[in-house]
């Protein structure tokens, strides 16, 4: 799926991609602007007003991350721009809030996948569940999720199908 969007539609490739990296939530990433990706500090900021939980917080700019943004050639003429605008290119409207979850279901009918229950929303859940298995701790992971506590983090993997310790049944106590 990744290869087939990365080819056919590269700005709905770039929009998972911050889903999957940064666990942004499609609604939150349609009202990021350029001027919140924050190159320099390798961080973007999710505002307030836009974010589920209503705080501002950042999320850290991963390498794989960075690659693709790289790909987007912002500018800074153009940062209060918004990133994913109107056809999910970097531009002074909003994008509207069905086009990429439109966009995605059609990439899933083409690629025969639309009966598995893969939504937009999926890029987020697998991120999150790839970043765990590949070493990353539970703090880190609610940091960069923004969740309040590690609890919420523990919940939320355990939905998954995760545990929080992989190591659990090498203890001997």
């Amino acid at each position: 799926m990744e290869k087939y969007m990365a080819v056919h539609e590269p700005e709905l490739y770039a929009f998972t991609r911050f889903i999957y990296y940064a666990f942004i939530r499609p609604g939150e990433l349609r009202a990021i602007e350029i001027q919140d990706v924050r190159f320099n500090q390798k961080y973007i900021l999710v505002r307030g007003a836009v974010s589920k939980n209503g705080k501002t917080e950042t999320v850290p700019i991963i390498s794989a991350l960075l690659a693709v943004i790289s790909k987007l050639e912002l500018s800074k003429q153009n940062q209060f721009l918004y990133l994913f605008g109107k056809g999910l290119i970097p531009g002074k409207e909003v994008s509207a809030k069905q086009v990429a979850f439109r966009r995605h279901e059609k990439v899933l009918k083409v690629l025969k996948l639309d009966n598995k229950n893969y939504t937009l929303y999926s890029w987020k859940h697998t991120g999150a569940v790839n970043a765990y298995l590949s070493g990353v701790g539970i703090k880190q992971l609610q940091q960069m999720l923004r969740h309040s506590t590690v609890q919420m983090t523990d919940i939320y993997l355990k939905s998954l199908g995760l545990r929080t310790d992989p190591n659990i049944e090498n203890y001997n106590w």
